[in-house]
């Protein structure tokens, strides 16, 4: 079994209140996190950084979430993305989502032990 310290995981929310609540139950469990709070921060630390995961927020000030995770699939095709956010309860933007390269949602308010689940799960 592989360290999770050696797992980076890239957090790109303009919640910064919600990014740290992520980082440090992540950092409870040896995961190396990263924040940005802009798309184009985001693209930056998946440019500079050896990425294994990302989870991602639709609604970013600079950019859509959608248009973020279209440019990081075809730059960086491998990293997986989990989107939160609040509208997946609405069935198109699910679809936009995969469409996009999502590869996993999360409807905000989530639990964070759900979200370690589906990490574990795609890592």
């Amino acid at each position: 079994i592989k360290n999770n310290m050696t797992k980076i995981i890239a957090i790109v929310d303009d919640d910064v209140d919600f990014s740290e609540w992520i980082k440090i139950g992540l950092s409870m469990e040896n995961y190396n996190v990263i924040t940005a709070t802009s798309g184009k921060d985001g693209l930056n630390l998946v440019r500079d950084n050896k990425i294994d995961l990302i989870i991602l927020d639709i609604k970013l000030l600079d950019m859509d979430g959608f248009e973020f995770a279209k440019i990081c699939k075809q730059q960086y095709s491998k990293i997986p993305i989990v989107a939160v956010s609040g509208f997946f309860k609405v069935a198109e933007y699910i679809q936009k989502g995969y469409e996009a390269g999502v590869d996993d949602f999360l409807t905000k308010p989530f639990s964070y032990e759900l979200l370690s689940v589906k990490i574990k799960k795609i890592l």
